[in-house]
């Protein structure tokens, strides 16, 4: 800048008076110099006017300088060169825009000095820089800080700054006021981090921030957060070093991650219950390849479930109808469902015969293709049906009378009667609906010796194969002599097979 006390000889004078260190220091400073006469005309101009603007110096002098200054700016520049008394100068500069050569426009900072009464000057003298460029700077800074600071207030993460090492909270955005449970994000200011977190977790942070300030890199990490609104959050965070106003800060950055541990904690649990469960659950996608298999999947069909996933069901088995039921499910049943059951063949050449289950698994409400197949192997119980339904056909066929009576309760007014061929109904009287259900007593009559039956009771409750020799009554009340054998079943605890039966005589 121009120095107000300077003495600037007569600026409208030719180069040839002017002295020549002042035209050497005029020609290298980059402020523009302009000397006003009364009548607001440019009298001189320096050649930094030239350099920054285009305008050669002799166009310019004894032109007005409002023919250089955007109409927008001229009554506030009148005002302010107005306003300037005699051998003042202002101390507040003034902002314009002055035209270039080509037509664009630039501003400049000026400070004005009315040296009209110095007979050397006689004039004002405007000096300043072009401060387009640093403007447009610190526009475009402003613009940054203003999106920045939009971006903090309205960022879903909690972003907190707290001091270090003492964890005293400097800022905190709404984000983070909500994950504390406060309204305000100023509340949480100027109060330890510890206040907010749980007991447990105090040493942790303390241990993280010495590692930070020890120019360590952190993995994120886990705190509980009990907030004001009396919920206890999980937030993951991560942590940096920043400076502060006269202290060394820790910027924290992370979000609310509770629902997601939530969610990890059933699927840790389903997963257990699936481990567990003494059915094969196998999971496959819309190709049909397996993701998923749990323990028992893994150990009915002695596999290792890293080896399997992604590999398609066939290397698990390959499925054929039992000879009763011919229906197949189709490649349609994993989107629409299935039920029934299927002999599995397995690559070892083993077989079994098991009950499947097939559902589509829904996302949204929308099948995603993946299907949830339910194993269970019911060989042991179809060798059993089918050794069941031989006894069956032995039992119904047989001339003997066959009682099978519950196991509980022995004493009255039980046993119980579970069920009764043909050849008793024809021995006793009794329709085969007559018996069923009905206790064993009503075959006893005045007659029926309570020595032998006391041993009889005894002999079931034992569950013993025994003989004996018993004295009924049929339906009519007609006595009859049975050979009584009694043998222990798994279902009910006895059978009493009655045979070489014969009437009483008196």
């Amino acid at each position: 800048m121009i120095d107000d006390t300077a003495s600037v000889p007569s600026p409208f004078l030719n180069s040839d008076v002017v002295a020549a260190p002042l035209n050497t220091l005029l020609e290298c400073i980059v402020e523009i110099v302009i000397i006003l006469a009364p009548d607001q005309t440019i009298r001189f101009a320096s050649p930094a006017l030239t350099n920054l603007l285009g305008h050669p110096q002799a166009l310019v002098v004894n032109r007005s300088l409002y023919d250089f200054v955007h109409v927008d700016d001229h009554d506030r520049l009148q005002r302010h060169l107005a306003q300037l008394a005699d051998s003042q100068c202002r101390r507040q500069p003034i902002r314009v825009r002055l035209q270039h050569a080509e037509g664009g426009w630039y501003i400049f900072e000026l400070r004005c000095c009315n040296r009209q009464h110095q007979p050397e000057v006689g004039g004002i003298i405007l000096s300043g820089y072009d401060v387009t460029a640093l403007l447009a700077a610190d526009y475009a800074l402003r613009n940054n800080e203003f999106r920045y600071r939009q971006l903090l207030e309205l960022a879903p993460l909690l972003i907190i700054i707290s001091n270090l090492p003492e964890g005293i909270i400097r800022y905190c955005n709404p984000a983070g006021a909500r994950i504390f449970g406060v309204d305000d994000p100023a509340e949480p200011v100027n109060q330890p981090l510890t206040e907010f977190l749980s007991g447990e977790d105090h040493d942790l942070m303390r241990k993280r921030r010495q590692a930070l300030r020890n120019g360590q890199l952190l993995q994120p990490a886990r705190y509980h957060i009990y907030a004001r609104d009396q919920i206890v959050r999980v937030i993951e965070v991560q942590g940096t070093l920043i400076e502060g106003p006269g202290e060394i800060q820790v910027l924290t950055i992370g979000y609310d991650v509770t629902d997601r541990v939530e969610a990890e904690r059933q699927l840790n649990l389903r997963a257990r219950v699936l481990s567990q469960i003494n059915e094969a659950v196998i999971v496959t996608d819309r190709s049909g390849a397996i993701i998923y298999l749990n323990e028992m999947a893994a150990y009915l069909y002695a596999v290792q479930p890293e080896a399997i996933i992604g590999q398609p069901l066939s290397r698990l088995f390959t499925a054929e109808p039992l000879p009763y039921q011919p229906v197949q499910p189709s490649v349609q049943s994993f989107s629409t469902g299935w039920r029934g059951e299927l002999i599995h063949r397995l690559p070892d050449g083993r077989a079994m015969m098991v009950e499947v289950r097939i559902d589509p698994l829904y996302h949204d409400e929308l099948a995603n293709g993946d299907a949830l197949i339910v194993v269970r192997d019911i060989t042991a119980r179809k060798q059993a049906e089918e050794r069941l339904r031989l006894l069956e056909s032995v039992v119904v066929h047989t001339n003997d009378a066959v009682i099978i009576l519950d196991a509980e309760p022995l004493h009255a007014p039980g046993p119980f009667i579970r069920y009764a061929n043909a050849a008793c109904s024809q021995l006793t009287g009794y329709a085969t609906n007559e018996l069923i259900g009905r206790s064993l007593r009503i075959l006893h009559g005045p007659a029926t010796d309570s020595v032998t039956l006391n041993r009889l009771w005894e002999t079931m409750e034992r569950q013993q194969p025994a003989r004996f020799a018993l004295l009924y009554y049929t339906r009519a009340g007609k006595p009859i002599w049975v050979d009584l054998s009694l043998s222990p079943v798994t279902a009910f605890r006895l059978i009493e097979n009655r045979s070489n039966q014969h009437t009483a005589r008196g």
